[in-house]
Protein backbone atom coordinates (compact mmCIF):
# COMPACT_ATOMS: atom_id res chain seq x y z
CA UNK A 1 0.00 0.00 0.00
CA UNK A 2 1.49 3.32 -1.07
CA UNK A 3 0.20 6.31 0.91
CA UNK A 4 0.95 9.89 -0.12
CA UNK A 5 0.47 12.49 2.62
CA UNK A 6 -0.30 16.10 1.67
CA UNK A 7 -0.41 19.32 3.69
CA UNK A 8 -1.28 22.47 1.75
CA UNK A 9 -0.21 25.96 2.90
CA UNK A 10 -1.96 29.13 3.90
CA UNK A 11 -3.08 30.82 0.64
CA UNK A 12 -0.52 33.35 -0.56
CA UNK A 13 -1.21 36.73 -2.10
CA UNK A 14 2.41 37.48 -3.06
CA UNK A 15 4.82 35.24 -4.91
CA UNK A 16 7.80 34.01 -2.95
CA UNK A 17 6.57 34.70 0.57
CA UNK A 18 7.57 32.15 3.20
CA UNK A 19 4.57 29.90 3.74
CA UNK A 20 5.51 28.47 7.14
CA UNK A 21 3.94 25.22 5.96
CA UNK A 22 5.94 22.58 7.85
CA UNK A 23 4.28 19.12 7.50
CA UNK A 24 4.95 17.89 11.03
CA UNK A 25 1.72 15.88 11.12
CA UNK A 26 2.59 13.91 8.00
CA UNK A 27 6.11 13.31 9.28
CA UNK A 28 4.76 11.90 12.55
CA UNK A 29 2.44 9.59 10.62
CA UNK A 30 5.31 8.45 8.40
CA UNK A 31 7.35 7.81 11.51
CA UNK A 32 4.51 5.73 12.99
CA UNK A 33 4.42 3.61 9.83
CA UNK A 34 8.03 2.45 10.14
CA UNK A 35 8.35 -1.33 10.04
CA UNK A 36 4.78 -2.07 8.96
CA UNK A 37 5.06 -4.74 6.24
CA UNK A 38 3.63 -3.97 2.83
CA UNK A 39 3.32 -0.23 3.38
CA UNK A 40 5.17 2.74 1.92
CA UNK A 41 4.52 6.33 2.98
CA UNK A 42 5.56 9.40 1.00
CA UNK A 43 5.15 12.98 2.18
CA UNK A 44 4.60 15.35 -0.73
CA UNK A 45 7.63 17.64 -1.01
CA UNK A 46 7.37 21.07 0.53
CA UNK A 47 8.24 22.96 -2.68
CA UNK A 48 5.39 21.22 -4.50
CA UNK A 49 2.90 21.58 -1.65
CA UNK A 50 3.78 25.22 -1.10
CA UNK A 51 4.14 26.56 -4.62
CA UNK A 52 2.40 24.31 -7.18
CA UNK A 53 -0.97 25.24 -8.61
CA UNK A 54 -3.92 22.87 -8.47
CA UNK A 55 -3.31 21.18 -11.83
CA UNK A 56 0.37 20.68 -11.04
CA UNK A 57 -0.49 19.24 -7.63
CA UNK A 58 -2.94 16.77 -9.11
CA UNK A 59 -0.41 15.72 -11.74
CA UNK A 60 2.37 15.28 -9.19
CA UNK A 61 0.25 13.28 -6.75
CA UNK A 62 -1.23 11.07 -9.48
CA UNK A 63 2.26 10.49 -10.84
CA UNK A 64 3.26 8.90 -7.54
CA UNK A 65 0.63 6.17 -8.19
CA UNK A 66 -0.83 6.19 -4.68
CA UNK A 67 -3.27 3.68 -3.27
CA UNK A 68 -4.25 6.21 -0.59
CA UNK A 69 -3.86 9.99 -0.37
CA UNK A 70 -4.07 11.58 3.06
CA UNK A 71 -4.69 15.28 3.70
CA UNK A 72 -4.05 17.28 6.87
CA UNK A 73 -6.97 19.70 7.09
CA UNK A 74 -6.68 23.11 8.72
CA UNK A 75 -9.09 26.03 8.47
CA UNK A 76 -6.77 27.67 5.91
CA UNK A 77 -6.48 24.70 3.55
CA UNK A 78 -9.66 22.66 4.05
CA UNK A 79 -11.60 23.72 0.96
CA UNK A 80 -8.66 23.53 -1.42
CA UNK A 81 -7.54 20.19 0.01
CA UNK A 82 -10.99 18.67 -0.46
CA UNK A 83 -11.12 19.98 -4.03
CA UNK A 84 -7.74 18.39 -4.82
CA UNK A 85 -8.83 15.19 -3.07
CA UNK A 86 -11.98 14.93 -5.17
CA UNK A 87 -10.09 15.40 -8.44
CA UNK A 88 -7.42 12.88 -7.42
CA UNK A 89 -10.01 10.30 -6.46
CA UNK A 90 -11.87 10.75 -9.73
CA UNK A 91 -8.67 10.38 -11.74
CA UNK A 92 -7.00 7.52 -9.89
CA UNK A 93 -9.68 5.76 -7.84
CA UNK A 94 -7.45 5.91 -4.74
CA UNK A 95 -8.82 6.04 -1.23
CA UNK A 96 -8.90 9.37 0.61
CA UNK A 97 -7.88 9.75 4.25
CA UNK A 98 -8.28 13.03 6.16
CA UNK A 99 -7.30 14.27 9.60
CA UNK A 100 -6.27 17.41 11.40
CA UNK A 101 -8.04 20.10 13.45
CA UNK A 102 -10.88 20.37 10.93
CA UNK A 103 -12.05 16.84 11.77
CA UNK A 104 -14.21 17.13 14.88
CA UNK A 105 -17.58 15.79 16.03
CA UNK A 106 -19.27 18.98 14.79
CA UNK A 107 -17.81 18.85 11.26
CA UNK A 108 -17.93 15.18 10.28
CA UNK A 109 -21.50 15.42 8.98
CA UNK A 110 -20.37 18.07 6.50
CA UNK A 111 -17.58 15.95 5.00
CA UNK A 112 -18.16 14.96 1.37
CA UNK A 113 -19.10 11.37 0.71
CA UNK A 114 -16.01 10.50 -1.32
CA UNK A 115 -13.83 10.50 1.83
CA UNK A 116 -13.03 6.96 2.94
CA UNK A 117 -11.62 7.64 6.41
CA UNK A 118 -11.65 10.68 8.72
CA UNK A 119 -9.61 10.58 11.90
CA UNK A 120 -10.26 12.80 14.92
CA UNK A 121 -7.51 13.68 17.34
CA UNK A 122 -3.97 12.34 17.20
CA UNK A 123 -3.51 10.04 14.27
CA UNK A 124 -0.47 7.83 14.81
CA UNK A 125 -2.27 4.78 16.17
CA UNK A 126 -5.20 5.14 13.77
CA UNK A 127 -2.82 5.44 10.83
CA UNK A 128 -0.83 2.40 11.87
CA UNK A 129 -4.04 0.40 12.28
CA UNK A 130 -5.17 1.54 8.83
CA UNK A 131 -1.92 0.36 7.26
CA UNK A 132 -2.19 -2.99 9.03
CA UNK A 133 -5.77 -3.45 7.85
CA UNK A 134 -7.04 -3.48 11.42
CA UNK A 135 -9.58 -0.68 11.09
CA UNK A 136 -12.81 -2.41 10.13
CA UNK A 137 -14.45 -1.01 6.99
CA UNK A 138 -17.67 0.82 7.78
CA UNK A 139 -20.80 0.42 5.66
CA UNK A 140 -21.64 3.26 3.31
CA UNK A 141 -23.56 6.07 4.95
CA UNK A 142 -22.36 5.28 8.46
CA UNK A 143 -19.88 7.18 10.57
CA UNK A 144 -16.54 7.15 8.75
CA UNK A 145 -14.61 8.78 11.59
CA UNK A 146 -12.30 7.06 14.04
CA UNK A 147 -12.22 8.84 17.41
CA UNK A 148 -8.73 8.45 18.82
CA UNK A 149 -6.72 10.22 21.47
CA UNK A 150 -3.46 8.33 21.73
CA UNK A 151 -0.19 9.65 20.43
CA UNK A 152 3.42 8.59 20.52
CA UNK A 153 5.32 11.47 22.04
CA UNK A 154 7.73 8.94 23.56
CA UNK A 155 9.33 8.72 20.11
CA UNK A 156 12.12 11.02 19.07
CA UNK A 157 11.35 13.94 16.81
CA UNK A 158 10.76 13.01 13.14
CA UNK A 159 13.59 15.41 12.28
CA UNK A 160 16.17 13.20 13.96
CA UNK A 161 14.86 10.07 12.21
CA UNK A 162 15.01 11.69 8.78
CA UNK A 163 11.24 11.78 8.32
CA UNK A 164 11.22 15.59 8.26
CA UNK A 165 13.87 17.92 6.91
CA UNK A 166 14.75 21.43 7.93
CA UNK A 167 13.38 23.64 5.20
CA UNK A 168 15.11 26.66 3.69
CA UNK A 169 13.74 28.80 6.52
CA UNK A 170 15.68 26.59 8.99
CA UNK A 171 12.71 26.51 11.39
CA UNK A 172 12.29 23.38 13.53
CA UNK A 173 8.96 22.52 15.12
CA UNK A 174 9.42 20.65 18.39
CA UNK A 175 6.51 19.06 20.22
CA UNK A 176 7.11 18.93 23.95
CA UNK A 177 3.55 18.25 25.06
CA UNK A 178 0.09 17.64 23.62
CA UNK A 179 -3.06 18.95 25.14
CA UNK A 180 -3.46 21.99 27.38
CA UNK A 181 -4.42 22.41 31.05
CA UNK A 182 -6.62 25.37 30.12
CA UNK A 183 -10.04 25.23 28.50
CA UNK A 184 -10.45 28.55 26.72
CA UNK A 185 -13.75 28.73 24.88
CA UNK A 186 -12.29 29.87 21.55
CA UNK A 187 -9.41 27.40 21.45
CA UNK A 188 -8.88 23.86 20.16
CA UNK A 189 -5.43 23.33 21.68
CA UNK A 190 -6.61 20.91 24.36
CA UNK A 191 -8.19 18.69 21.67
CA UNK A 192 -10.80 17.50 24.18
CA UNK A 193 -8.00 15.62 25.91
CA UNK A 194 -8.43 15.15 29.64
CA UNK A 195 -4.75 14.53 30.31
CA UNK A 196 -1.71 16.05 28.66
CA UNK A 197 1.04 13.99 27.07
CA UNK A 198 4.37 15.43 28.18
CA UNK A 199 7.62 14.53 26.43
CA UNK A 200 10.38 13.54 28.90
CA UNK A 201 13.11 16.13 29.37
CA UNK A 202 15.81 13.80 28.06
CA UNK A 203 14.00 13.44 24.76
CA UNK A 204 13.31 17.17 24.40
CA UNK A 205 16.99 17.87 25.04
CA UNK A 206 18.15 15.22 22.56
CA UNK A 207 15.87 16.64 19.86
CA UNK A 208 16.92 20.20 20.69
CA UNK A 209 20.58 19.22 20.51
CA UNK A 210 19.92 17.78 17.05
CA UNK A 211 18.51 21.15 16.00
CA UNK A 212 21.50 23.04 17.37
CA UNK A 213 23.97 20.70 15.69
CA UNK A 214 22.14 20.77 12.36
CA UNK A 215 22.12 24.55 12.24
CA UNK A 216 18.46 25.29 12.89
CA UNK A 217 17.92 29.02 12.95
CA UNK A 218 14.80 28.88 15.08
CA UNK A 219 13.17 26.20 17.20
CA UNK A 220 9.49 26.63 17.93
CA UNK A 221 8.38 24.76 21.05
CA UNK A 222 4.81 23.83 20.23
CA UNK A 223 3.44 24.07 23.75
CA UNK A 224 0.13 25.89 23.97
CA UNK A 225 1.31 27.17 27.35
CA UNK A 226 4.99 26.47 27.96
CA UNK A 227 4.84 27.75 31.52
CA UNK A 228 2.51 24.86 32.42
CA UNK A 229 5.20 22.26 31.71
CA UNK A 230 6.33 20.41 34.86
CA UNK A 231 9.97 20.97 35.79
CA UNK A 232 10.40 23.79 33.29
CA UNK A 233 13.23 25.50 35.21
CA UNK A 234 15.50 22.47 34.98
CA UNK A 235 14.76 22.01 31.29
CA UNK A 236 15.60 25.65 30.54
CA UNK A 237 18.94 25.38 32.33
CA UNK A 238 19.92 22.36 30.22
CA UNK A 239 18.76 24.08 27.03
CA UNK A 240 20.93 27.07 27.92
CA UNK A 241 23.91 24.71 28.25
CA UNK A 242 23.27 23.17 24.83
CA UNK A 243 22.59 26.54 23.22
CA UNK A 244 25.68 28.37 24.40
CA UNK A 245 25.86 31.79 22.83
CA UNK A 246 22.20 31.57 21.83
CA UNK A 247 23.08 30.13 18.43
CA UNK A 248 19.44 29.07 17.99
CA UNK A 249 16.49 31.36 18.64
CA UNK A 250 13.59 29.87 20.59
CA UNK A 251 9.90 30.75 20.26
CA UNK A 252 6.86 29.51 22.18
CA UNK A 253 3.59 30.57 23.82
CA UNK A 254 3.14 31.39 27.49
CA UNK A 255 0.82 32.97 29.98
CA UNK A 256 2.54 36.27 30.74
CA UNK A 257 1.13 36.18 34.27
CA UNK A 258 3.50 33.29 35.06
CA UNK A 259 6.71 35.22 34.32
CA UNK A 260 8.87 36.32 37.24
CA UNK A 261 12.28 38.04 37.04
CA UNK A 262 13.97 34.69 37.67
CA UNK A 263 12.00 32.90 34.94
CA UNK A 264 12.66 35.75 32.50
CA UNK A 265 16.41 35.30 33.10
CA UNK A 266 16.10 31.56 32.43
CA UNK A 267 14.18 32.15 29.20
CA UNK A 268 16.80 34.60 27.99
CA UNK A 269 19.69 32.29 28.90
CA UNK A 270 18.07 29.41 27.01
CA UNK A 271 17.87 31.54 23.88
CA UNK A 272 14.25 32.68 23.71
CA UNK A 273 13.83 35.60 21.35
CA UNK A 274 10.07 35.87 21.53
CA UNK A 275 6.81 34.58 22.95
CA UNK A 276 3.18 34.83 22.04
CA UNK A 277 1.30 36.02 25.09
CA UNK A 278 -2.47 35.86 24.79
CA UNK A 279 -4.23 38.75 26.46
CA UNK A 280 -7.35 38.42 24.25
CA UNK A 281 -9.45 40.91 26.23
CA UNK A 282 -9.41 43.08 29.33
CA UNK A 283 -13.22 42.93 29.54
CA UNK A 284 -14.17 40.92 32.67
CA UNK A 285 -17.42 39.70 31.10
CA UNK A 286 -15.60 38.39 28.02
CA UNK A 287 -12.90 36.81 30.17
CA UNK A 288 -15.48 34.94 32.20
CA UNK A 289 -17.40 33.62 29.20
CA UNK A 290 -14.26 32.42 27.43
CA UNK A 291 -13.01 30.80 30.65
CA UNK A 292 -9.77 32.77 30.60
CA UNK A 293 -9.43 34.90 33.73
CA UNK A 294 -6.46 37.27 33.56
CA UNK A 295 -4.90 39.20 36.42
CA UNK A 296 -3.99 42.31 34.49
CA UNK A 297 -1.47 43.50 37.10
CA UNK A 298 0.37 40.17 36.88
CA UNK A 299 0.16 40.21 33.09
CA UNK A 300 1.84 43.62 33.04
CA UNK A 301 4.55 42.52 35.44
CA UNK A 302 5.28 39.43 33.35
CA UNK A 303 5.56 41.41 30.11
CA UNK A 304 7.84 43.93 31.84
CA UNK A 305 10.09 41.13 33.10
CA UNK A 306 10.47 39.78 29.57
CA UNK A 307 11.13 43.23 28.12
CA UNK A 308 13.84 43.87 30.70
CA UNK A 309 15.84 40.85 29.48
CA UNK A 310 15.42 41.78 25.82
CA UNK A 311 12.44 39.57 24.94
CA UNK A 312 9.61 41.50 23.31
CA UNK A 313 6.44 39.38 23.53
CA UNK A 314 3.78 39.42 20.85
CA UNK A 315 0.46 40.35 22.46
CA UNK A 316 -2.60 38.62 21.03
CA UNK A 317 -6.05 40.23 21.25
CA UNK A 318 -9.40 39.15 19.80
CA UNK A 319 -12.37 41.20 18.66
CA UNK A 320 -15.89 39.79 18.53
CA UNK A 321 -15.72 37.78 21.76
CA UNK A 322 -19.06 37.00 23.44
CA UNK A 323 -19.55 39.33 26.37
CA UNK A 324 -17.45 42.04 24.74
CA UNK A 325 -18.47 45.14 22.80
CA UNK A 326 -16.76 47.49 20.37
CA UNK A 327 -16.13 49.93 23.23
CA UNK A 328 -14.74 47.10 25.36
CA UNK A 329 -12.40 46.02 22.60
CA UNK A 330 -11.16 49.59 22.21
CA UNK A 331 -10.38 49.60 25.94
CA UNK A 332 -8.26 46.47 25.42
CA UNK A 333 -6.38 48.21 22.60
CA UNK A 334 -5.81 51.25 24.82
CA UNK A 335 -4.57 49.02 27.66
CA UNK A 336 -1.95 47.48 25.37
CA UNK A 337 -0.88 50.86 24.02
CA UNK A 338 -0.89 52.75 27.32
CA UNK A 339 1.42 50.19 28.92
CA UNK A 340 3.98 50.11 26.09
CA UNK A 341 3.08 46.58 24.98
CA UNK A 342 2.34 47.56 21.38
CA UNK A 343 5.70 46.84 19.76
CA UNK A 344 4.33 43.50 18.56
CA UNK A 345 0.58 42.97 18.48
CA UNK A 346 -1.59 40.42 16.68
CA UNK A 347 -5.27 41.30 16.33
CA UNK A 348 -7.61 38.48 15.37
CA UNK A 349 -11.31 38.30 14.66
CA UNK A 350 -12.95 35.60 16.74
CA UNK A 351 -12.91 32.42 14.67
CA UNK A 352 -15.69 30.04 15.75
CA UNK A 353 -13.54 26.97 15.18
CA UNK A 354 -14.80 23.39 15.01
CA UNK A 355 -14.29 21.39 18.19
CA UNK A 356 -14.30 24.43 20.48
CA UNK A 357 -16.69 25.33 23.28
CA UNK A 358 -17.75 28.43 21.38
CA UNK A 359 -18.73 26.33 18.34
CA UNK A 360 -20.74 23.91 20.48
CA UNK A 361 -22.56 26.74 22.27
CA UNK A 362 -22.76 29.32 19.50
CA UNK A 363 -26.55 29.59 19.63
CA UNK A 364 -26.63 30.05 23.40
CA UNK A 365 -23.82 32.61 23.18
CA UNK A 366 -25.42 34.49 20.29
CA UNK A 367 -22.53 34.00 17.89
CA UNK A 368 -23.17 34.40 14.17
CA UNK A 369 -20.27 33.34 11.96
CA UNK A 370 -19.35 32.61 8.40
CA UNK A 371 -20.07 28.91 7.78
CA UNK A 372 -16.94 28.61 5.62
CA UNK A 373 -13.36 28.39 6.89
CA UNK A 374 -11.88 30.13 8.77
CA UNK A 375 -15.34 30.76 10.33
CA UNK A 376 -14.95 34.44 11.35
CA UNK A 377 -17.64 35.85 13.60
CA UNK A 378 -19.95 38.28 11.82
CA UNK A 379 -22.20 39.41 14.69
CA UNK A 380 -22.71 38.85 18.41
CA UNK A 381 -25.03 40.25 21.04
CA UNK A 382 -22.43 42.93 21.69
CA UNK A 383 -21.05 43.49 18.17
CA UNK A 384 -23.22 44.45 15.20
CA UNK A 385 -22.05 43.42 11.70
CA UNK A 386 -20.88 47.02 11.12
CA UNK A 387 -18.94 46.94 14.41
Amino acid sequence: MHVVLVQLPVPKINFGLNTGNIPLAGACLKQASAGIPGSRVTCLSRPLADHAGDAALVSAIAGLEPDVVGFTLYAWNRDRSLYIARVIKNQTGCRILVGGPEITPDTRDSLPGFIDRAVMGEGEDAFAAFLKGQDSPLPSGQDRSVPLHSGHLSRVSPYSTGDLELGPDRVMLLETQRGCPHRCGFCYYNKARGKRLVVPDRQVLADFQWGVEQGAGEVYLMDPSLDARPGLEGLLKEMARLNAGNRVGLISEIRAESVTPGMADLYASAGFSGFEAGLQSTNPAAQKIMNRPTRLDRFLKGVTCLQQVGIEPTIDIIFGLPGDTLAGFCQTVDFVSDHQMDARVQVFPLLVLPGTDFRRNRDRLGLVHDPHPPYPVTATRGFSPSD
